[in-house]
């Protein structure tokens, strides 16, 4: 796991965020071992990560329902997911294996709830099902346009939205074992 989750919890206690919210492909990838399929685009294709405070509360993810294969295939540690947008699946009747298994996940992780239309609609319903709607939120602005914070407040008049990039960089600061290995790993790579 790349996320230092104590280190995150002491910066988020220090800081009064009940929540963290990543948008950029880098945070959202740092904070669930995920990383988003293709690029991101506030408004179209985004990605969400929610990292909660108490450690007793289970981390979520908001992606494209286009998108759930890859999540299952890079086995991130995050287990609640809450897709967006329309998917359309074929039959089973061709795969075989490893494939007819994730795709049998795939469509179990959809009968859960509905799949709002985009991205926004779907955070506020994450945010909604995890009770967070009177929290403090700290959002990651670097990855979602300013107007799309401002429905977020309004979506949620009784939450303290805020901004919070810093709060990643803060926690990000001190490497995990996890990402020391993947530096090494890297520049062993760039070396040869």
């Amino acid at each position: 796991m790349l996320l230092n989750v104590e280190r995150a919890s002491k910066v988020m206690d220090r800081n009064g965020f009940d929540v963290l919210v990543a948008s950029t492909k880098g945070n959202v990838a740092y904070s669930t071992d995920y990383w988003p399929a293709v690029p991101l685009q506030p408004g179209s294709h985004q990605t969400f990560s929610i990292i909660p405070r108490d450690r007793s509360g289970s981390a979520a993810l908001v992606i494209p329902i286009g998108d759930l294969s890859p999540w299952l295939y890079r086995k991130s540690w995050v287990r609640e997911v809450f897709p967006y947008g329309t998917y359309y699946v074929e039959s089973f009747g061709r795969l075989r294996g490893d494939e007819e298994q994730f795709r049998r996940a795939e469509l179990d992780a959809l009968k859960y709830r509905p799949s709002p239309p985009n991205a926004l609609e779907a955070l506020a319903a994450a945010i909604r099902h995890k009770g967070l709607s009177r929290s403090r939120v700290g959002v990651d602005e670097m990855g979602i346009a300013p107007q799309h914070i401002e429905w977020l407040r309004t979506e949620f008049p009784n939450a303290d939205i805020v901004l919070a990039s810093d709060m990643f960089r803060e926690i990000r600061l001190i490497k995990t074992p996890d990402e020391i290995e993947r530096i090494r790993a890297s520049t062993a790579i760039s070396e040869n």
